[in-house]
């Protein structure tokens, strides 16, 4: 059963398997959604009515 480099360390930009110890190219991670993130809403200003 081979490494499926979960566990991961970064040391000086290199990333390497806990389990293992080989040296991983930098991960690339599947976005779960693939839709755009709403956007943060606005705050309002102190003495703004909303």
């Amino acid at each position: 059963m081979a490494c499926e480099h979960k566990k991961l360390k970064c040391i000086d930009c290199k990333f390497f398997c806990l389990d293992c110890g080989a040296k991983v190219e930098i991960p690339v991670y599947k976005a779960e959604h693939a839709e755009p993130t709403e956007k943060p809403r606005r705050r309002a200003k102190k003495g703004e009515t909303k």
